[in-house]
C-alpha cells in the first residue's frame, strides 16, 4: 500500500504484512477498532495520537511479537506512559525489536534516557525470548536481569560502556544466568570488556549464534588478538554462525597464527572476520583454517572499510579451489583478494577447469571482492572466472570505502572495473570457459 505525502507524517502499522496509517484504519468500516486476538504487531510511531490510537486501540495480551520504533520528538511523560502500558498489557510478548530513528531532546538523558526506558520495559516480559535493539546499548543492570529470564537472544548495536558500572574482576557475572541462551550480538568499547563477558562460565554452553563489534579501539595488539579467537574457537564448539568486526584508529595485523584456531568450529555455517588494518594470510593459510569446516555457506574475510591503512591482499584467486574442495556447501564468498588478472593471462592459470566442471559450486549464489586490486585489461577473466565457479554468479558490490583518502582515484577505479565484471557476467553470451 502506498501512502500519499500526509501519510508520511503518521503513524503506520503493519498487519498481515500490509501497511497502514491510522487514519486509514479509523475510517474503514471493515476493519474493527480492536484486535483481541492480533499476534504480531510492527508500529512505526510518528506522532502522539497515533501512539496513542495503537496503545488503545491495537495493543493486546495476545500480542507474542513486537516491533516498536519511534521517530518524532516525545515528551518525557509520554515515553514512560508508552512503556508503563507496554509493561501492564503485553504480558505475553516473546520477541521484541524496540528503537528509533533519531535521538531527540525531549527525551530523559536524550538518547540515553529512551535506551532506559526500553530496557526497563524489556526486563518486566516475564516471557521473553528474543530482544533486539536497534538503537543503542543494553546497560550491564538490564542485562544481569535478562540473564536470570528465559531469554534465548540478545542484540544491541552500540559500543555497550559497562566500565563505570561492574568491577570487571567479580566472578562471575551472572551465576547461574542465560541458561538458554542461543544468540548473542552485541557492541563493545574496548576488547577487554568483551572478553571478561566472553569467560562468564554460563556463555559457553549453548551459543549458536555469536555477533560481537569492537568500536573505539585505537589499535589491537596481536597477542590481543590471538587471545581472543582461540577463547572463542575453545569455549564455544557448538557456535554455528560467528561474526566479528575490530575496528582501530590505528592499522592492526592480523595473521594465520590469530585465525587458525578457528578450525575447530566444526559446526560452523557462517564465518565473517572484518577488521581494520592489514591480513597476513595465504592462500595454504586458509585451506588448513577451512579444511574441516564442511557445513560452512558463508564466508567473509574482508577489511571493514578501504582507506589509507588498508594494505594489498595476500590471498589470491587460487583460494577459491580451496573453497570448492573444502565448503562444498558454500553459498556466499566475499573476500579481499589480489585479482590483478593481466592481459594474455589463461584461465587455466587462475582454476583447474576440469576440476570445476566436474565438481562446481553448485550452491554458490554471490560472490564479493570489496575493492580488491584489479587490472583494467583482466575485467573479461575476471568474469568468465566467476561463471566456471557456478552458473548462477552475483556479484556483491556492498562496501565501504574513504572518500577522503589519498588513493581515493584508485578505489574509485576499482569499483568501476568490479561494476564492469558485474555486469559481464550477466552476460548470457559469456562462456564459462575457453
Amino acid at each position: 500500500m502506498f501512502f500519499d505525502e500526509d501519510d508520511l507524517c503518521e503513524t503506520t502499522v503493519t498487519l498481515a504484512n500490509q501497511h497502514f496509517t491510522c487514519r486509514q484504519l479509523k475510517e474503514k468500516p471493515s476493519s474493527p477498532l480492536y484486535l483481541p486476538s492480533l499476534q504480531n504487531l510492527e508500529v512505526h510511531s510518528a506522532s502522539q495520537e497515533g501512539m496513542q490510537f495503537v496503545l488503545h486501540h491495537l495493543l493486546s495480551p495476545s500480542v507474542i511479537q513486537l516491533n516498536w520504533t519511534i521517530h518524532c520528538p516525545f515528551s518525557k511523560p509520554h515515553v514512560f506512559n508508552t512503556v508503563d502500558h507496554l509493561s501492564t498489557t503485553c504480558l505475553n510478548v516473546r520477541d521484541v525489536t524496540l528503537g528509533w530513528l533519531r535521538a531527540n531532546e525531549y527525551l530523559p538523558k536524550g538518547a540515553e534516557g529512551w535506551t532506559q526506558a526500553l530496557g526497563d520495559f524489556a526486563v518486566s516480559l516475564p516471557h521473553l525470548q528474543s530482544l533486539r535493539l536497534t538503537r543503542g546499548a543494553l546497560s550491564f543492570q538490564h542485562l544481569a536481569q535478562l540473564s536470570q529470564s528465559e531469554i534465548q537472544e540478545i542484540a544491541w548495536p552500540s559500543p555497550a560502556k559497562w566500565a563505570g558500572e561492574v568491577d570487571l574482576y567479580t566472578t562471575p557475572f551472572f551465576p547461574g544466568g542465560f541458561q538458554n541462551l542461543r544468540c548473542l550480538d552485541g557492541v563493545f568499547n574496548e576488547t577487554r570488556l568483551l572478553m571478561r563477558l566472553l569467560k562468564e562460565p554460563s556463555l559457553s554452553k549453548g551459543l549458536e549464534k555469536l555477533v560481537l563489534s569492537v568500536k573505539g579501539s585505537t589499535h589491537y595488539e596481536e597477542q590481543e588478538i590471538k587471545e581472543y579467537l582461540a577463547w572463542v574457537a575453545g569455549h564455544h564448539t557448538t557456535l554455528k554462525i560467528f561474526q566479528t568486526t575490530l575496528h582501530s584508529d590505528q592499522p592492526s595485523f592480523y595473521r594465520y597464527q590469530h585465525l587458525r584456531t578457528l578450525g575447530r568450529c566444526k559446526q560452523l555455517t557462517e564465518l565473517k572476520f572484518t577488521y581494520d588494518g592489514t591480513m597476513l594470510l595465504v592462500d595454504s593459510e586458509l585451506q588448513n583454517i577451512v579444511v574441516g569446516l564442511s557445513n560452512l555457506e558463508k564466508i567473509v574475510l574482508m577489511p571493514y572499510r578501504f582507506d589509507i591503512h588498508t594494505s594489498p591482499p595476500s590471498l589470491t584467486l587460487k583460494s577459491f579451489e580451496t573453497l570448492q574442495l573444502c565448503c562444498p556447501k558454500i553459498r556466499e564468498i566475499d573476500m579481499y583478494v589480489d585479482a590483478e588478472v593481466r592481459d594474455g593471462v589463461m584461465l587455466q592459470e587462475l582454476v583447474d577447469p576440469v576440476a570445476f566442471r566436474a565438481n562446481p559450486l553448485a550452491n554458490l549464489s554471490s560472490v564479493g571482492f570489496g575493492l580488491s586490486p584489479i587490472q583494467d585489461a583482466g575485467s573479461v577473466m575476471i568474469a568468465k572466472f566467476l561463471r566456471s565457479l557456478t552458473s548462477q554468479p552475483s556479484l556483491n558490490m556492498i562496501t565501504i570505502w574513504s572518500s577522503i583518502a589519498p588513493n581515493y582515484f584508485e578505489y574509485k577505479r576499482r569499483k568501476v572495473m568490479w561494476e564492469k565484471v558485474a555486469r559481464l557476467i550477466a552476460d548470457r553470451n559469456l562462456p564459462w570457459i575457453e
